[in-house]
Order: structure tokens, then C-alpha cells, then sequence
């Protein structure tokens, strides 16, 4: 079974679907606009496919950090290196 947030999606994307039908009855170009939006959304918040940091093409697993003051998805590679990076200043700032 999916998560909550798969199943909104879903429906929001049918939905979407279903108002460009509707605009393409009425008129053409009313549909293609609507085609076109729904594509300008979808991008919007769709999840970066490449690491942050390196450019690195993401896979399965993904990291969120937030580098100064920005999020980013980063690899395991950057996050296994983000890590040290912490830890090493977590252990200089005790001693």
C-alpha cells in the first residue's frame, strides 16, 4: 500500500487530466495550454535527479542537507563526505 502523499498525487494528476479533456472539447488550444501547464507543474515539483554538490546522476537513495541555507539532494558519496565533515567539526569544537 502507498503513501498518503502517492495517492494525492495520483488523484491530482487525474484530475488534471480530466480538466484538459475538458478544455481540448471546448476548444484545442485550450487544451494544449492546459497540457502545457500541467507539464510546467509536474516540473515544478518534481525531485532533482542529479546531486547537488558533485552532478552526479541520482538513483535509489538520496540524501536531503540544507548547505548554507539552501536544501539539497545530495548522492551517498557527497553524504558519506558531508558526515565526516560534521563529525570532524562536531569532535575539534569538544576537544
Amino acid at each position: 500500500m502507498g503513501k498518503a502523499s502517492d495517492t494525492a498525487s495520483a488523484i491530482g494528476c487525474l484530475l488534471g487530466l480530466a480538466l484538459i479533456a475538458v478544455l481540448w472539447s471546448q476548444h484545442w488550444a485550450l487544451g494544449v495550454g492546459g497540457i502545457v501547464l500541467l507539464v510546467i507543474v509536474v516540473g515544478m515539483f518534481a525531485q532533482p535527479t542529479e546531486c547537488g554538490i558533485c552532478g552526479n546522476k541520482l538513483k535509489k537513495t538520496s540524501y536531503k542537507w540544507e548547505l548554507e541555507g539552501k536544501k539539497v539532494r545530495v548522492c551517498p558519496s557527497c553524504n558519506s563526505a558531508l558526515e565526516k565533515k560534521r563529525s570532524r567539526e562536531a569532535l575539534k569544537k569538544h576537544l
